[in-house]
């Protein structure tokens, strides 16, 4: 499982070079992190870690998309050759299977352990009220952007 997905992430990473339509990037970033959080969450016990970076990253990913829809709303794709998404696909293959892979089932046991150990370290009795603290503010923060955002006003151009 861990052998595809990193084979997938370096083919998304080689087709990323010919792209040049933001939202083809974004798309591209998307199918990536989607990609790192199965990669995260195979390799550790905990699933907050991929879901908090997913989150996070679709949330940026959503203000680039309508950044861009507003800005470039007409532009068209252009799509690369056969020749060159053959050799995007050729590619990956080859280097997975000419290399050792760089992960190791010893290497995997001994990542989950010491990360398990650092996340209980945030939740120990000494760090609650650093926890707490930083969870308060992040959702403070949160209820003054929803505040501050008006639905009629925005950074974005109206469309007529």
């Amino acid at each position: 499982m861990v052998n595809m997905i990193v084979s997938l992430m370096m083919f998304f990473c080689s087709i990323m070079i010919s792209l040049n339509h933001p939202i083809s990037l974004g798309f591209m970033i998307l199918m990536q992190t989607i990609l790192v959080c199965m990669l995260t969450r195979i390799l550790t016990f905990s699933a907050w870690i991929p879901l908090s970076m997913f989150l996070v990253m679709v949330g940026g990913l959503m203000v680039v998309f309508t950044y861009v829809n507003s800005i470039c709303s007409n532009s068209k794709f252009s799509f690369t050759s056969w020749k060159m998404t053959l050799f995007y696909m050729i590619t990956p293959t080859y280097i997975i299977y000419t290399q050792p892979l760089v992960f190791n089932y010893y290497d995997n046991l001994q990542l989950k352990d010491n990360f398990n150990l650092e996340f209980v370290k945030l939740f120990l009795t000494i760090n609650i009220y650093s926890s707490m603290f930083t969870f308060l503010y992040l959702l403070i923060a949160l209820i003054i952007m929803i505040n501050l955002i008006g639905l009629t006003k925005g950074p974005l151009r109206k469309k007529y």
